[in-house]
């Protein structure tokens, strides 16, 4: 018998409005920014000849960095950021598709309503967290 391969594929846009704080000093900006980001996320899991595709309307998360800008003149500055995103996806419902002699046989379930109050017939609500770290370093140019 084959060996079954599982591996995820997921697409994700994110709006962040967020709110800055910075002070100068000299010719250093330290700052800090804080908001909240809406998610829209379809994320598929493939095992075998079974797929599941994931969905929902969107997910909340949050985004936070603190970074410095330092400015080497009027026009030119360096600056490193620091970031960390958070969310999780909550699927809403999920469509599962078999492949049985070449063809395909699909099936929708609900998984929650849009309230979160209740489950639908399936045994287990998948939640999968995404995290992210990141550290930017670069020049800036000041119009």
């Amino acid at each position: 018998m084959g060996e079954t391969i599982e591996y995820f594929t997921n697409s994700n846009l994110s709006l962040i409005p967020a709110v800055i704080l910075q002070a100068k000093i000299g010719q250093t900006i330290p700052f800090m920014k804080f908001g909240f980001s809406m998610n829209f996320v379809n994320m598929n899991l493939f095992e075998g000849t079974y797929t599941y595709e994931y969905t929902t309307d969107y997910s909340i998360g949050v985004n936070a960095s603190i970074g410095l800008n330092y400015l080497l003149n009027n026009n030119i500055g360096i600056f490193i950021e620091t970031s960390v995103s958070s969310f999780t996806f909550y699927a809403d419902k999920v469509i599962f598709t078999e492949e049985i002699n070449g063809v395909k046989h699909s099936q929708e379930f609900e998984l929650r309503d849009k309230f979160g109050n209740g489950y639908g017939n399936l045994e287990a609500i998948h939640e999968f967290p995404f995290n992210s770290i990141n550290i930017s370093v670069g020049v800036k140019y000041i119009l």
